[in-house]
């Protein structure tokens, strides 16, 4: 949804109209609100952003809205396409948006509203149901007006698989019905501000994961150049020396030191990450992906991710997987090239590793080493530790026999063969023709 065929942004939604079910919204004003904030916002988006934006109202059969729309000229817009019907009326959008009720995670009457619970109960008994999605998404259990609400629609589901929906934003609007909660008593100049800022609130919620969509898709990745030099000292002890980095005090980004901005290979602003290159590379290839504060797995290590980190953990891994992909197209080693994490980390703050597989360095220097980025126990793929934390909600299970594995003795990445020692190792490897399996 980034790109048209044409190579132009595009960003497409579809959205239902909030209040105008239980909350009881008049509709002849409901769809005036409706039309002129599509109408403003879509065309300062198209102005400002140089983005083609395509709007679908998507309207169960019967709906007063729907009605006033179709049937009074005034209410037309060249910039809001109407759709009568609900889920099965659209497809191939970024994302669709609904009103919710005061308690996000009920259904309440509203037939959009109703038709979404229920897609996304029925698949695999609940597995991806709203309530679970809200969960993981935010705190709170009741929403608030005007507040827009954004969950991911996992891959395998429906929506995403067929419909190619990715997103579904969820906003309270006014309250009109007297035997509702927060009820305006016919207050309509409140109502109006507030039903405008809730379309606002669900427009610009899709419209800023769409910038991370685009932006993800538009790295500028430098060419890999491993500094020379002495490695600066880091201020908070070496184990500690990750947060040189990633903890700037004040402000999203404080300003490095020379000698410290010559090790950042790229950063993704939008994302909240930094990839670094690894101060002592065990291979052609090491960098050190690390996650900023506001990305939302400001950690210590893999240990202390839970569920609710899985949403950010997809977003932080995809962006590996990007630098990875390039660093394998760019060339710099022949190697393959892996993602992982050391189950056992020396440094403190999560961080995944992307190291090409070559081994071939003079930093490589015992057993430990080596066995810390050969041994599949140990070292752990993005995919293991997501199906992990999919499945038991912690790590601790995964992690409970990882130190052992440091004590196996000198074998070969490739051919399993066994050495004696490092020197040996090294000179196996430089001479190995065996495939490798992973």
């Amino acid at each position: 949804h980034v790109r048209n065929e044409q190579g132009e942004r595009k960003l497409k939604f579809a959205f239902s109209s909030v209040s105008t079910g239980e909350f009881k919204f008049d509709p002849k004003k409901a769809a005036a609100i409706l039309v002129d904030t599509v109408e403003r916002w879509v065309g300062i988006k198209e102005k400002n952003n140089r983005v083609k934006v395509e709007v679908t109202l998507m309207e169960p059969i019967g709906s007063p809205v729907l009605k006033v729309l179709t049937e009074d000229p005034k209410y037309y817009s060249s910039k809001l396409c109407v759709s009568s019907g609900l889920l099965e009326s659209v497809k191939n959008v970024h994302a669709i948006c609904f009103g919710c009720t005061m308690r996000m995670c009920a259904a309440g009457e509203n037939k959009s509203n109703i038709a979404i619970h229920k897609k996304m109960d029925e698949f695999e008994n609940g597995k991806y149901s709203m309530k679970k999605l809200l969960k993981e998404t935010t705190n709170d259990v009741f929403s608030q007006v005007a507040k827009a609400y954004v969950v991911g629609i996992p891959k395998e589901h429906p929506l995403c698989r067929d419909n190619k929906i990715k997103y579904i934003c969820m906003a309270r609007g006014p309250n009109m019905n007297e035997n509702r909660d927060e009820c305006l008593h016919g207050d309509y100049a409140i109502g109006e501000r507030m039903l405008k800022a809730t379309y606002e609130s669900m427009f610009n919620a899709i419209a800023q994961i769409y910038r991370k969509q685009y932006k993800g898709e538009n790295h500028q990745f430098p060419v890999y150049q491993q500094p020379t030099g002495v490695v600066p000292r880091p201020k908070y002890g070496f184990r500690n020396a990750l947060l040189d980095y990633c903890d700037p005090g004040k402000g999203i980004l404080r300003t490095l030191k020379a000698e410290l901005e010559c090790r950042v290979f790229h950063r993704n602003n939008c994302l909240g990450t930094v990839c670094i290159y690894d101060a002592f590379p065990k291979s052609k290839i090491h960098l050190l992906v690390i996650p900023l504060r506001r990305s939302g797995l400001a950690v210590d290590n893999i240990k202390d991710l839970k569920r609710k980190h899985l949403k950010n953990l997809k977003l932080f891994h995809a962006y590996g997987k990007q630098v990875a992909t390039y660093l394998s197209k760019s060339k710099p080693s022949t190697f393959p090239i892996k993602l992982g994490y050391h189950a056992i980390p020396s440094l403190n703050r999560l961080h995944l590793h992307i190291i090409s597989q070559d081994f071939d360095s003079l930093c490589l220097k015992n057993k430990k080493h080596w066995n810390s980025f050969t041994q599949t126990g140990f070292f752990m793929s993005p995919q293991i530790i997501e199906n992990h934390l999919e499945k038991e909600g912690n790590l601790a299970n995964l992690l409970m026999n990882a130190k052992d594995l440091m004590n196996l003795p000198l074998a070969c990445n490739r051919c399993k063969a066994t050495l004696k020692n490092m020197p040996k190792l090294k000179e196996h490897l430089r001479t190995c023709s065996f495939p490798f399996s992973f």
